[in-house]
């Protein structure tokens, strides 16, 4: 995962687009963080929100396995993709798992 020195290493130029790439990065964790919370807490009261915690993660790693390896401009991602590519998609199983162990879809219903 970039880190703030991993951000810092490169030119000016690069240094301000890896920045704010490590910016989005840092705001989506936190907002993954506290969506996890409320699955957490909350389980059964949160409709649609397990389905579209799973999409976005597996549609992460399927878009960086696919997309951006794929291309010429995954090589500005070198270091990290393989990292948040395994990242995404052990959220994506676990956020999977635990959807059927909290029973998750019971809460369309509730």
């Amino acid at each position: 995962m970039p880190t703030a020195a991993s951000c810092t290493r490169t030119g000016p130029r690069i240094r301000n687009r890896r920045l704010d790439h490590c910016r989005l990065h840092c705001f989506a964790y936190l907002a993954f963080a506290g969506l996890f919370t409320l699955l957490g807490l909350f389980p059964p009261r949160m409709p649609g929100q397990w389905e579209m915690v799973f999409f976005q993660k597996a549609a992460v790693a399927v878009f960086l396995t696919f997309f951006v390896a794929a291309h010429s401009a995954g090589a500005y991602y070198a270091g990290s993709t393989t990292s948040i590519t395994a990242a995404d998609a052990a959220l994506a199983a676990v956020t999977l798992a635990r959807y059927g162990l909290a029973e998750g879809w019971r809460a369309w219903t509730a």
